[in-house]
């Protein structure tokens, strides 16, 4: 599993956290309107940043996925493959970083101990060869696919990501 989210990571430079956390959301009605042919080809204004950067703090509120919003609505401007992916890489590495100097400096609720503790870093370490064997992995099959493949292939991996979330949401319902 690590192997392949950091795979989803190294070739469209988000999703990795979205394929290895259970938290997914459900995304359906954008993705298939997308992938559809729906090109609202949306310009990056501040206005829209704007809004793009407020729904996905609050999706990233509730439920730890805000990337994900950023990945579709990016998908529906004219920015370049490319610069897409940098834009996710950048933006995921700096709200990681910044969620990871949080983490280790406040405290669990009822006295438990810092949040980001020894167990913390010897899972990193144990998972961190799959995740880069993943990343590179992806990175070199980003080289290798048009704007146009691209664009495809990323719209069909969030529209993974919303069936695994209803897919989810249904298992808890019927009580799995």
């Amino acid at each position: 599993m690590v192997l392949g989210a950091g795979f989803v990571r190294g070739f469209a430079g988000f999703g990795f956290s979205a394929f290895s956390v259970a938290g997914l959301s459900l995304l359906v009605a954008a993705v298939l309107a997308l992938r559809s042919g729906v090109r609202p080809a949306l310009e990056p204004t501040p206005r829209m940043r704007l809004g793009v950067g407020t729904l996905s703090g609050v999706v990233n509120g509730v439920a730890a996925i805000g990337g994900i919003v950023v990945a579709v609505l990016l998908s529906a401007t004219r920015m370049a493959p490319a610069a897409l992916r940098a834009t996710m890489v950048l933006m995921l590495l700096c709200s990681d970083v910044l969620a990871l100097a949080f983490a280790a400096v406040l405290p669990r609720a009822g006295n438990a101990g810092a949040l980001v503790g020894a167990d913390t870093w010897r899972w990193a370490a144990w998972l961190a060869p799959a995740m880069l064997a993943g990343i590179w992995l992806g990175s070199r099959a980003f080289a290798r696919v048009s704007p146009d493949q691209f664009r495809r292939r990323l719209l069909d991996l969030l529209g993974v990501l919303a069936l695994l979330a209803l897919g989810r949401a249904v298992w808890g319902w019927v009580g799995g």
